[in-house]
């Protein structure tokens, strides 16, 4: 149970437990946010108002700016270090963001929680039937792409580009260099793009390829059908380099979760810094572009030949390189230009007055190699990776693309979990609750699930388990399930923070992998009586429609559009279940056009009991055979649609013979080695599970993916299945051998300069 030693009560309905996360330091990274940024449309009760601040300085004395949001309740988003924050009444973690800046291109992301314990007012069943889902308009292909040049010694992605398709339809590249293009029929096309102030010109050899029909579609960056745009032949003059801050990072910040333009104090759009070439008198000789997501910029000049300067803008920072003469044709490098600002430093957030600065997760570590005991100076040889290929937040649960405010909405209408949404995506209307949901299929609220064990997996009792999920996301789990006869199918865990340290008086998370017995019985013990719910993620799969449907519930019920799993910010659904659960028509993001089919073609997880850490007071028996039914549910004949041949096969080859328990002491079919030291350690913990999923596997071999030194950068250590644990094992782990045996040893191999 949770002793009162280990949380710090205030008055009010408000448990003052305050949580702390350093999100991502250089803040770099595009990515996705929850809908609860103004007050809902749908409130779930006035809850209690609070006080949160944030403790901020500037290493350079500038002064510093805020903007704040939540993923539940209301928050004046105001440009100060202190706010009111509305907290909706429901048991579990409610979670508040803010962004610290400089006005010169510092940003700082941080979070802190509020743990709540009144029971929520969304406790209506009444049956979500009402919400009629939208008819898909126009043609389910898409094309997904990047535009880059591959000049240098790693490829230069190019913002602001505008990528044509023969057919007129048109998008603009992101700061990835990364176009999504919805509603596109079948066929070829070619592609045409235009960089800013140049004209338009083909891509001389490569088209688009839409094949929905073959339900061929572009899944990731690696595959067959992502368009790469490689700008052949190069223009006939062009100039590149990249840029950071003082600290290494990045100018801007690359978070959609502050973005959004009917919001006051919110950005437009992820901000960057730009850069120009100036004649030596001050003329302009190019046109300003962005730089790119992963700091670097691409210029053509509109004047070759001449001499000139690159002037870099980041925010209210102005800088000029040294004068060079610009190259006739061709292309040209420029050294790395180091601004000489420093992002702010956050040292702590406050809520109502109590500051515990507790991490709900571990920090990320940057992987530097250590000099003396400190960090190297950018570009020193014994610098590991550059920090902006350590992967960032970005780099957890993307692989599959980013999706948006907008797409969310469109995906939650697009299977009638919402009626309707805004222009600017936050839903309208009715909403879908975690209490509806759970009626419609006849699941019990917490604590009332029954986990006895069925003699007939099909007979419509439901299951419930509670675990700690090591493996992957390193959360306590509450997972319920039911199958019905005529095949429906449904599935509801609800997360709770992982292993909490026993001995410390507030009883903080155990670093990944240092927890112990009585750690792993706390945190189970705290998830059965509902304490700290993070979200609950719901699947469920309708014989009469033939697909499945992912929902997201914070801890009042309400439907949330975005979920941070492993504490790297939010991002927006259904990639955000994607990337795990495979989406064979899924790609890039979610239309928000309208085109969207609530069919992502996406599958269901095997469970794998190897995995999963119990408590002492748990029956292993009887959890085996809990971990045996949710397996057969998935597999029988009418679901045979939403598992692979590869999670059939291991699952029959887990229990052959009969078995209770799964046989852990074998290899099963597929495996990507037969190395039974790297299998156990490596595949079957970090890998396995999620690439079951995958219809088309995705390769586990290819060195440069895996271990970085590749130009490629989209797909540079960003293994398909990506989440925070099994990196921070993989890289920091020194029992585990060289995975796969790729030669990475010990640590990432470092990525080509600019």
């Amino acid at each position: 149970m949770l002793h009162l030693k280990q949380m710090k009560f205030l008055i009010g309905q408000i448990l003052g437990l305050v949580i702390t996360t350093a999100l991502l330091t250089a803040c770099s990274g595009e990515n996705s946010s929850d809908s609860s940024l103004a007050p809902p449309p749908n409130s779930s009760g006035a809850g209690t108002t609070v006080r949160v601040s944030v403790n901020a300085n500037d290493p350079d004395r500038d002064q510093l700016h805020y903007r704040w949001a939540v993923t539940d309740g209301t928050i004046e988003n105001v440009d100060a270090r202190t706010t009111n924050w509305t907290v909706p009444r429901g048991s579990g973690l409610q979670f508040v963001y803010v962004v610290v800046s400089d006005n010169k291109g510092g940003f700082t992301e941080q979070r802190a929680a509020g743990l709540t314990f009144d029971p929520p007012t969304l406790t209506s069943t009444a049956s979500p039937a009402l919400i009629t889902p939208p008819t898909p308009t126009g043609a389910r292909g898409f094309v997904w792409g990047s535009v880059f040049s591959e000049s240098y010694n790693r490829n230069v992605y190019l913002p602001g580009v505008t990528v044509r398709l023969s057919n007129g339809k048109s998008a603009v590249t992101d700061m990835k260099g990364q176009f999504f293009i919805p509603n596109v029929p079948d066929g070829e096309y070619e592609v045409k793009y235009t960089i800013p102030g140049q004209s338009e010109v083909a891509f001389p050899s490569n088209k688009a390829r839409v094949r929905s029909a073959s339900n061929i579609f572009p899944t990731s960056p690696s595959a067959s059908d992502y368009f790469k745009g490689k700008i052949s032949p190069p223009p006939a003059a062009q100039v590149a380099g990249s840029v950071r801050l003082a600290d290494h990072t990045f100018c801007g910040i690359r978070n959609e979760f502050f973005s959004h333009s009917s919001v006051p104090n919110l950005f437009l759009e992820p901000e960057s810094g730009s850069a120009q070439l100036f004649s030596e008198q001050g003329e302009p000789l190019s046109a300003r572009v962005r730089i790119n997501h992963y700091g670097d910029y691409f210029i053509v000049p509109n004047q070759p030949g001449t001499s000139a300067k690159v002037r870099i803008s980041c925010g209210a920072e102005i800088r000029d390189s040294d004068s060079f003469t610009l190259p006739a044709t061709g292309a040209i490098k420029r050294p790395l230009i180091t601004l000489q600002n420093h992002r702010p430093i956050v040292e702590s957030m406050i809520v109502n007055s109590e500051d515990d600065s507790r991490p709900d997760l571990p920090k990320p570590r940057t992987l530097f190699k250590s000099v003396n005991g400190t960090p190297p100076t950018f570009g020193d040889e014994d610098l590991i990776a550059e920090i902006i290929h350590t992967p960032g937040d970005d780099a957890f649960f993307t692989y599959k693309g980013i999706d948006t405010r907008k797409s969310a909405c469109k995906y939650y209408s697009a299977i009638g979990a919402v009626e309707g949404c805004t222009a600017d995506g936050f839903p309208t209307g009715a909403q879908l609750t975690l209490a509806q949901w759970r009626n419609k299929f006849k699941l019990s609220t917490f604590s009332n699930g029954d986990s006895t064990i069925p003699s007939d997996p099909d007979d419509g009792q439901e299951l419930r388990l509670q675990y700690v999920n090591r493996s992957d996301l390193n959360l306590t789990r509450d997972m319920q399930a039911i199958k019905h006869s005529n095949g429906d199918i449904a599935y509801n865990v609800c997360n709770y923070p992982g292993p909490l340290d026993v001995n410390d008086p507030d009883g903080r998370p155990k670093e990944i992998g240092a927890e112990t017995q009585p750690d792993i019985n706390f945190a189970i013990d705290n998830a059965r009586q509902g304490i700290g719910m993070i979200v609950c993620v719901a699947m469920d799969y309708q014989v009469k429609d033939g697909f499945t449907r992912f929902y997201t519930f914070g801890p009042t019920g309400k439907l949330l559009l975005s979920v941070s799993l492993d504490g790297r910010r939010e991002k927006f659904l259904p990639g955000s279940c994607t990337t795990c659960h495979g989406g064979d028509a899924y790609g890039g993001q979610f239309p928000d056009d309208g085109s969207g089919r609530p069919d992502l073609q996406s599958r269901w997880l095997p469970f794998d009991i190897e995995n999963f850490r119990f408590s002492t007071s748990q029956d292993r028996d009887k959890a085996n055979r809990i971990v045996k039914a949710f397996n057969q549910r998935m597999i029988s004949t009418e679901l045979s649609s939403i598992t692979t041949d590869r999670t059939k096969k291991l699952i029959g080859t887990w229990y052959e013979g009969g078995r209770v328990d799964q046989n852990q002491d074998i290899i099963p079919p597929g495996s990507p080695t037969n190395d039974p030291t790297i299998y156990k350690k490596v595949v079957q913990p970090a890998c396995q599970t999620c690439h079951a999923a995958l219809k088309v596997p995705e390769t586990l071999s290819n060195a440069t993916m895996v271990c970085g030194a590749s130009k490629t950068l989209e797909q540079n250590r960003s293994m398909t299945i990506y989440s925070f644990a099994p990196f921070e094992r993989y890289w920091f782990d020194p029992t585990i051998p060289p995975l796969l045996n790729l030669g990475c040893n010990d640590k990432p191999l470092k990525h080509p300069s600019l």
